[in-house]
């Protein structure tokens, strides 16, 4: 098994993050194949989704889990729609599973074209529900070849990732290989092997890069085209998309790698999380309006009650301009608000107290 019992998708890089944005849940969903099958999903919606992005997730051999529910919710936080969907519907019905049942007479049954109609139906619930345009297909071990050959399957994808997915064929199986499939691959292969993973051998790696680069579109990136579509993590096996504190930990092997090891175990979190605080437009419109009011009245023992005052000018543009000068600075500054959230809730919700308390 590729993410076993207990597993947890790491923590999602900051400067991924939409600006404010919070954590996504999600939702079980059962979806009807081609056929008629009943299939068990679990659909996670982003809050705020610009380039209509949506990401089918093929999970490793146990089908789906707490893990790709969770990664699903992971992608919808960073603005990703996505859905995880399970391959057992056939054969195990739309019933969660245990953590110790064994799946492998699940596995065993299961065909390609069952699978890749419940990735098509997959596809169309994820468009239906969430309006994403540009659709992808990402698999773990089992998945990872399952987003290999959609590639050729599904028609109208934006691209499949595959995460160790295994390359070539064993013996009395049934199943293709994306190197046979090659010449129908219409969408970009990205595929992330483990350096040191033994089941997928360096030279199967190599042969299969060379032939899906020759036959499938190149991948734009930030800054170039990327022509190799299948990449090795060196001193990687596998679980390279578990969380450090429950899997595998991809050991630091640089300055990049350092900051994304120092993201995952939050040691910048904290300023982070004081500038998108004091950054939010919502805080800054709380202060503006309840702050003054907050304020004790002056009260005299011999004099009487103050003298009256004119009210202030109304100044009612002051408060927007003052929200879309903060939002603007907001999405510059991104970060976790974790633990400092806990804190300014608390704060907030004693200052509500204490108002109530003062206006009896």
């Amino acid at each position: 098994m590729c993410h076993p019992p207990g597993s947890r998708p790491p923590e999602i890089p900051r400067d991924l993050l939409p600006p404010m944005s919070g954590g996504a849940g999600g939702e079980d969903a059962i979806l009807t194949s081609a056929d008629g099958t009943k299939l068990r999903a679990y659909l996670a919606r982003a809050s705020r989704s610009a380039d209509g992005a949506g990401v089918v997730i093929a999970p490793d051999v146990r089908g789906l889990h707490p893990f790709y529910e969770e990664l699903a919710e992971r992608f919808a936080a960073a603005g990703v729609q996505a859905i995880a969907f399970d391959y057992f519907g056939r054969t195990a019905g739309t019933e969660r599973r245990r953590d110790d049942v064994d799946v492998m007479p699940h596995v065993r049954q299961t065909t390609p074209k069952g699978v890749f109609a419940d990735i098509a139906a997959s596809l169309a619930h994820l468009e239906k529900q969430t309006g994403a345009r540009r659709r992808f297909v990402l698999g773990f071990c089992f998945g990872g070849r399952v987003a290999f050959l959609s590639s050729a399957e599904q028609p109208g994808i934006a691209g499949v990732v595959g995460f160790y997915g295994r390359l070539s064929k064993r013996e009395g199986e049934t199943w293709p290989v994306p190197v046979e499939e090659a010449t129908r691959m219409s969408a970009p292969v990205l595929g992330l092997m483990g350096g040191a993973d033994p089941g997928i051998p360096h030279s199967d790696v190599d042969a299969a890069s060379n032939i899906i680069s020759r036959c499938t579109p190149a991948r734009h990136t930030r800054s170039s085209t990327a022509r190799s579509p299948i990449t090795r993590l060196p001193a990687t096996t596998r679980g390279v998309a578990c969380s450090p504190s429950s899997g595998p930990e991809i050991p630091p092997r640089g300055r990049d790698d350092r900051r994304l090891a120092a993201r995952v175990h939050g040691h910048r979190r904290a300023p982070h999380g004081v500038l998108t605080n004091v950054l939010n437009p919502k805080v800054a419109l709380f202060n503006l309006t309840f702050l003054p009011q907050s304020s004790r009245r002056a009260t005299t023992c011999c004099r009487g009650p103050p003298p009256r005052r004119a009210p202030p000018r109304a100044r009612p543009h002051v408060a927007p301009l003052y929200a879309l000068a903060i939002d603007r600075l907001g999405r510059l500054v991104q970060g976790a608000r974790r633990w400092l959230e806990r804190v300014s809730r608390g704060a907030l919700m004693g200052l509500g107290v204490r108002l109530a308390f003062e206006r009896r």
